[in-house]
This record gives C-alpha cells, sequence and structure tokens, in this order.
C-alpha cells in the first residue's frame, strides 16, 4: 500500500528468500542485497521504519529522519516509546494488520510537525554524542 500511493520503498531484509524477494520486486519494492550506507539512507528516506535497535534509532536521530518504530521485544518497545515521547517517531503495534501499518507509515512519512521535531532534536543529539574512541582514550590517559 505504502508503494501504490507512490512511496518509495527501499528495504533491506535479510534472510529473505529469493521468492519473496522477487514478489517484493513485482510489487515495486527495492530490494537491497546488502545494507544501504547510512549516508544514503540520510539522503533519500522520508522516514525511516526500523525495529527499533538503538543503532538505528540513534542514527535517525542524528540524521534528523522521523521513525515508523516496529519493536520485536521489550528493549526495542522501551526505544521506541522513547522515541515517540520525543516527538521523533510512531510506534507500530506488533499484529496490526499491513493496511494499518501502510497508513501509519505513509503518515510518518508525510507529517510535517513529526519531520520538523527530528530536525529539531538531531541537532541536540548530534551536540551530546561523543566519539567513543576519544572517550576511551581519555579514560584510559586517566588511569596512567
Amino acid at each position: 500500500l505504502v508503494v501504490r500511493a507512490g512511496v518509495p520503498v527501499i528495504a533491506w531484509l535479510p534472510g529473505l528468500s529469493a521468492p519473496d524477494a522477487k514478489d517484493l520486486a513485482a510489487a515495486g519494492v527495492q530490494v537491497l542485497s546488502a545494507p544501504a550506507t547510512q549516508t544514503d539512507i540520510a539522503a533519500q528516506a522520508s522516514v525511516l521504519v526500523t525495529t527499533g535497535g538503538l543503532g538505528m534509532v540513534s542514527f535517525a536521530l542524528a540524521a534528523g529522519l522521523p521513525m515508523a518504530v516496529l519493536p520485536v521485544d521489550l528493549e526495542k518497545h522501551l526505544t521506541a516509546r522513547a522515541v515517540a515521547e520525543l516527538g521523533c517517531g510512531t510506534i507500530l503495534p506488533q499484529g496490526t494488520d499491513s493496511a494499518a501499518l501502510s497508513r501509519a507509515i505513509l503518515a510518518a512519512a508525510h507529517s510535517a510537525p513529526l519531520r520538523a521535531t527530528a530536525l529539531a532534536k538531531a541537532e541536540d543529539f548530534r551536540g551530546r554524542s561523543t566519539n567513543p574512541a576519544e572517550t576511551i582514550a581519555r579514560e584510559a590517559a586517566a588511569l596512567l
């Protein structure tokens, strides 16, 4: 339904069978054989659909991308709740039918307030992020 609404869909789905990949491609989904780079995602995406892993959520927050989060476990549900409370995304509950998921993804992709909040939070998020190598070097030097 998202593709039929004119929204390009690009997906990397590890473990997807060849017949399923072919079916998705026939429906208009660009199925990647390897993960897209974060640079490509940031340049092309209007919304990031994710299970709520901390790495992808952190990337989306830093890039100012609104999110549609489909959490698959408790940790990811807590992350999804934090994303929603920040105003940077929406939670897609498991078990929701495909039509409702499509509507929620489209709403997130076209929500000007969600986009504006994600962009506003991005600068703050990037400002609080540190380089892990620098942090480790600083802590190690303090031990000497």
